[in-house]
């Protein structure tokens, strides 16, 4: 698999893809994506 390019079918597999642009705008800037998305 290549993991630096993802696919449309592989961010549907996903979920959301706009989520997956979160977590990886995150990822790109340092950030925890969890510390973003939890209940609390």
């Amino acid at each position: 698999m290549q993991a630096p390019s993802v696919s449309p079918r592989s961010a549907a597999q996903i979920g959301n893809p706009s989520i997956l642009v979160v977590e990886r705008v995150a990822k790109a800037l340092g950030v925890d994506v969890s510390e973003i998305f939890k209940p609390n």
